[in-house]
């Protein structure tokens, strides 16, 4: 039996597979219906759903699949799983484009604990904004709703924020999604798992502290002498 690590490395390695090959996404969500489907062993059950819980929230399927796993998720989902299922797969219909990485660890939580996150912002100025996120959230969702906290009403297109994360600094472009970001960071380099092109990453000097001098760390570092010192 798998548990803990184990069980986030296999689950991450299948949905990685169909990431890299949509024909096999509607197989994938066919499968697993099945597996749950009279399922009496309760293990093997929770751990059936809690896969197709995640798989909603990285891979779109296909039209004809979207209407049958909703209506499968409505009547059979076991447990706390038919309103987290029918969530990530309503959202999943407006996306169309499916994540470039597999569940970081906290959409692993979220989805056992059937829990809606959330997850602290900063702006320039050293102020911060929990905002709400789920599994289909764009760097365009998070810069919206914090503009839209600060007053601002127009030009909300085109913005999008920066993940800082010891050495590496990434932006993600106003499209990416934002846990798509984070699993990059998680995943160790040997993972079959293909780098997204919607970041850039930059290796910066570490800075000393994470309060709210990052900011100004980080304007330091793009204008670091050309020449060292005699």
């Amino acid at each position: 039996s798998l548990t803990g690590t184990k069980d986030v490395i296999l689950g991450n390695y299948i949905i990685a597979k169909a990431l890299h090959s949509a024909p096999l996404r509607d197989e994938l969500y066919t499968q697993i219906c099945n597996q749950v489907w009279c399922n009496k062993d309760e293990q093997s059950l929770t751990r059936g759903w809690l896969l197709l819980a995640l798989c909603s929230g990285t891979l779109p399927p296909s039209e004809v699949m979207d209407s049958y796993l909703l209506n499968f998720s409505f009547h059979y989902a076991y447990a706390g799983y038919k309103a987290y299922c029918q969530h990530n797969l309503l959202r999943t219909s407006c996306k169309h484009v499916a994540r470039s990485a597999p569940p970081c660890l906290l959409e692993w939580r979220s989805a056992r604990s059937f829990a809606r996150t959330a997850l602290e912002f900063y702006y320039p100025d050293g102020q911060s904004l929990y905002v709400p996120t789920d599994s289909w959230t764009t760097g365009r969702d998070v810069a919206r709703l914090m503009l839209q906290e600060r007053g601002l009403t127009s030009d909300l297109e085109g913005w999008t924020f920066q993940l800082m994360c010891i050495s590496q600094c990434i932006d993600l472009a106003s499209y990416g999604y934002l846990f798509d970001a984070i699993s990059q960071l998680e995943l160790p380099p040997e993972f079959p798992s293909g780098t997204t092109p919607h970041l850039v990453t930059s290796h910066l000097a570490k800075p000393d502290s994470r309060s709210s001098k990052v900011m100004s760390w980080f304007v330091e570092s793009l204008f670091a002498p050309v020449l060292g010192p005699e």
